[in-house]
């Protein structure tokens, strides 16, 4: 299985809708990154609070915290490096989008390319956020 980011809004009746009018599903990672990405011990260490929530359950993340949210997405861009190597590489394997410019990287248990492959799966939940805080809604990572 794979992680995804939704964007999801209140409707009129004040229910939550996943909005697809903002870009609706992007991929965040693959299942075992819960673990071994956002929820690591190196994202940990840097003091991350939202991702590590990852390891035990969905993350929610509401639209007043979203401004928060951004500044640890940053945190952790900033030490792409320090996850990178913190990762098991092992199942790795695949490929990585970037859903900005459709370019499509080989992904191979090499450390510059998952660094890569995290990168735009950070990129992809950092686009999400910035959605949300403009509509108004929530992030989720399920």
């Amino acid at each position: 299985m794979s992680l995804t980011v939704s964007v999801w809004v209140k409707n009129g009746s004040g229910k939550s809708v996943k909005d697809e009018a903002l870009g609706g599903s992007l991929a965040a990672g693959f299942e075992n990154w819960r673990t071994e990405v956002w929820g690591s011990p190196a994202a940990r260490a840097l003091g991350a609070h939202y991702f590590p929530q990852l390891a035990d359950a969905d993350l929610y993340v509401g639209a007043g915290e979203m401004t928060e949210f951004l500044r640890e997405c940053s945190l952790l861009r900033e030490h792409l490096d320090v996850i990178a190597a913190g990762a098991e590489l092992l199942g790795q394997h695949g490929v990585a989008v970037n859903t900005v410019t459709g370019s499509v990287t080989a992904v191979g248990s090499s450390r510059e390319i998952f660094r890569e492959q995290v990168s735009l799966r950070l990129a992809n939940i950092e686009a999400a956020a910035r959605r949300a805080m403009e509509a108004g809604g929530e992030v989720i990572i399920w």
